[in-house]
C-alpha cells in the first residue's frame, strides 16, 4: 500500500493522521512519514491497513446502507431555523436526504432524526456531496467522529426488518 493509498483510506474513514496513528498504535508523525512517501508502513502495520481497507469497502461505501424514510431536521452550522427533509438512506457513518435548500459540499449541519414519533436524536454532520437533478437536490452527510452513539438502536431495528 502506498502513500496515496493510504491517505485515501484514512480520508474515507475520516480520520486524522493521529486518529489513524492510534489505531495502529504509531506515532502521528509515522503515518505523516508513511502518506508523503519517506517510509513504507511495517508487514504488521500493512495487514492491519489492508484489514481498515477491506471492512469499510461495501459496495464502494463506508458502512452498510439502510433504505429509510425517517423524518429528519437540519440547519447549517450558526443558523437558527431548522428545515424538514425525510432520509433516504442511513449507516453507522452518514445518511442521504433531498431537499430544496442550497446546500454545499463541505458545509457543516446539525441534524435531527426523528424515529417512529420519538424525540429527534442530533447529530453534527459534514456535508460530502451534493447532487441536483430533476428539480431535486440529493444531499450525502457523514456523522463527525464519535457523533454516532444513538444510532445502534436506530439501525438495529432497520437490520432486523431488512432479515
Amino acid at each position: 500500500m502506498g502513500p496515496d493509498e493510504i491517505k485515501r483510506l484514512r480520508t474515507t474513514l475520516s480520520w486524522s493522521q493521529e486518529k489513524l496513528a492510534r489505531e495502529l498504535g504509531v506515532s502521528f508523525s509515522t503515518v505523516n512519514r508513511w502518506e508523503r512517501g519517506k517510509s513504507r508502513p511495517s508487514p504488521l502495520a500493512l495487514v492491519t491497513l489492508n484489514k481498515l481497507g477491506a471492512a469499510h469497502i461495501n459496495n464502494g461505501r463506508s458502512d452498510q446502507r439502510y433504505d429509510s424514510a425517517f423524518p429528519l431536521e437540519f440547519r447549517k452550522t450558526g443558523e437558527r431555523c431548522f428545515c424538514d427533509a425525510k432520509s433516504e438512506n442511513i449507516s453507522s457513518g452518514g445518511l442521504m436526504f433531498s431537499t430544496d435548500k442550497e446546500i454545499g459540499s463541505g458545509e457543516s449541519l446539525t441534524i435531527g432524526i426523528k424515529p417512529d414519533g420519538a424525540s429527534a436524536l442530533f447529530f453534527d454532520a459534514h456535508v460530502v456531496w451534493v447532487s441536483e437533478g430533476s428539480g431535486k437536490r440529493r444531499v450525502g452527510v457523514r456523522f463527525l467522529p464519535g457523533e454516532i452513539n444513538g444510532l445502534a438502536g436506530i439501525l438495529g431495528s432497520l437490520s432486523q426488518a431488512s432479515h
